[in-house]
C-alpha cells in the first residue's frame, strides 16, 4: 500500500482549517478503536489543535487520513521535552509498519523544531498502557521505567512533570512512574495489546491494572536512540 507522510510544524498547524483538523482527527481516532459508538468529550479535538506544536498525518492512496500523532513541547529547567500526546492508527492498517513510521517521523522532525542545539537535554515522554508501544520504545531507546534498572533523577523529574501537567488529579507513584486510573474508560483503545517479549508483557500486566485505566509514564533521552 502506498502512503503519504505529512509532518506539520507549529506554523503549518496555525494554517490548518480547524474544521478539517477536527474532522480528520476524529475520523482517525474513531477508526483506531474497536468500539461501535465511542464516547468521549469532543473538546479534545480543540485541545489538541490549541496545544500541538507538531503533528504527523498519514494518508492512504485515496488521500484519506489513516494515522495521526501529535506532539506538545514542555520545558523543565534546561530540559526540552517532546510529549507525545497521542498515537492513532486505523485498525484496518495495523501491523503494517505504519505505527513505526508515524512515531519515528514525529520524533525526528520535531527535534528540529525545538529551540535548542543541546541534544543531551532532549527527552521524549508519553503515557501508555500499550505493551506494543512500550516494546517499540524499549527496542529503540534507553527507556524508563524498566524491570532491570532504576530511573535517574532527571527521568523522575520529567515523568513527574508529565503527571502534573496531564494527570494531576490522578494518583501517581513516583518510583514506579505509574499513574493510577489515568484513563476513565479503562482500556483506552478498547482492547489489550500483547507484547512478543514476555518480560514486557509481565511488566505491563503485573504492574498495571489496565481495566482500571492505569498507565506508565514512559521517558527516554533522545540521545540514547539505538
Amino acid at each position: 500500500m502506498e502512503i503519504k507522510v505529512n509532518f506539520l510544524n507549529q506554523a503549518d498547524l496555525e494554517k490548518v482549517d480547524p474544521i478539517v483538523f477536527r474532522y480528520e482527527l476524529k475520523k482517525v481516532f474513531d477508526a483506531s478503536i474497536p468500539w461501535e459508538n465511542p464516547q468521549y468529550d469532543a473538546a479534545f479535538q480543540d485541545h489538541y489543535l490549541e496545544q500541538a506544536k507538531s503533528a504527523v498525518l498519514i494518508r492512504d492512496e485515496n488521500n484519506e487520513p489513516i494515522a495521526l500523532s501529535i506532539c506538545f513541547f514542555e520545558t523543565l529547567n534546561e530540559k526540552k521535552i517532546l510529549y507525545i500526546a497521542g498515537i492513532w492508527v486505523d485498525t484496518r492498517f495495523k501491523s503494517q509498519g505504519i505505527g513505526k513510521v508515524i512515531i519515528s517521523t514525529l520524533i525526528d522532525c520535531s527535534i528540529n523544531e525545538l529551540d535548542t542545539e543541546d541534544t543531551n537535554n532532549i527527552y521524549i515522554a508519553l503515557r501508555t498502557q500499550n505493551a506494543q508501544i512500550y516494546e517499540y520504545f524499549n527496542r529503540h531507546y534507553d527507556l524508563y521505567p524498566h524491570w532491570t534498572k532504576k530511573p535517574g533523577e532527571d527521568v523522575v523529574a520529567v515523568a513527574s512533570l508529565v503527571h502534573k501537567n496531564y494527570s494531576s488529579n490522578k494518583i501517581y507513584e513516583t518510583e514506579s512512574l505509574i499513574i493510577r486510573g489515568a484513563y476513565p474508560q479503562g482500556i483506552i483503545v478498547g482492547h489489550v495489546h500483547l507484547s512478543r517479549d514476555k518480560n514486557i508483557g509481565s511488566f505491563i500486566s503485573d504492574k498495571l491494572n489496565i481495566l482500571n485505566g492505569d498507565c506508565y509514564v514512559l521517558v527516554m533521552k533522545y540521545n540514547t536512540k539505538k
